[in-house]
């Protein structure tokens, strides 16, 4: 636009000096040919067609171009690093949630392992005081001769026979409330973690490895070996 208006400018000079010279023709007035030409005519340097601002070298706003391209490359390579930095980190972030969360879950089980286990043998050192009370009710009882137990003869001795008895049943029950369970293990396998072996006996009518006899019962407390049992194991065959 700015073109066509400097040029739109110079056709009017141009048109209003032509009007200029046919007027003054027309009047008789005599101009030296060279001031009709530069009424006429335009100057070199005024009537010369200065290149417009779009006509200009292509140069300058190619290197702006080029420049401002150069410029959103380096700012979108910025960005994608940048990015991948952030993407690194959040992964990284989540990992340690990941691993965090994975310690807490476990801390809490591992937790709740130990309450349980406290809970339930918080009474094993009571339990095993109250152990030489029942071998000593169990060795009671096992002084009383059969015919007492069931003949008439003697009733003081058999009632008192029934009291110990009772007694250890009630034990017994009160430990089994608790946990406390009475190993007798005649007959069954050997096993290390609840039998303690005195010695060997031989029995070919019994499988060797099993216990034949019984020297005193042993006890487990939640399935934990509280005392073992002392047992005579059959021995091996030869």
């Amino acid at each position: 636009r700015p073109v066509l208006l400097v040029r739109r400018a110079m056709y009017a000079a141009i048109r209003r000096s032509s009007r200029t010279v046919s007027f003054l023709r027309g009047r008789g007035a005599c101009l030296p040919v060279t001031a009709v030409r530069s009424l006429s005519t335009p100057s070199p340097s005024d009537g010369a067609e200065k290149p417009a601002p779009d006509e200009l070298p292509a140069a300058n706003g190619d290197d702006r171009s080029s420049a401002g391209a150069s410029g959103e490359a380096e700012e979108v390579q910025a960005l994608k690093q940048q990015l991948a930095e952030m993407e690194e980190q959040l992964k990284q972030r989540h990992d340690q949630l990941l691993r965090a969360v994975a310690d807490t879950d476990n801390i809490r089980k591992r937790t709740a392992i130990d309450v349980e286990s406290a809970q339930k043998f918080a009474i094993t050192g009571f339990a095993k005081s109250l152990l030489d009370v029942a071998d000593n009710l169990e060795r009671a009882i096992a002084l009383v001769p059969e015919e007492v137990r069931s003949g008439d003869e003697n009733p003081m001795m058999r009632s008192l026979y029934e009291g110990v008895k009772m007694t250890d049943d009630q034990l017994v029950k009160v430990f089994n409330e608790h946990g406390i369970e009475r190993l007798d293990p005649v007959g069954t396998k050997f096993d290390p973690n609840y039998h303690e072996a005195l010695y060997e006996v031989s029995n070919p009518a019994a499988e060797p490895g099993t216990v034949a006899q019984v020297e005193s019962v042993g006890y487990s407390l939640h399935e934990r070996c509280l005392r073992p049992a002392k047992v005579g194991v059959v021995a091996k065959r030869k």
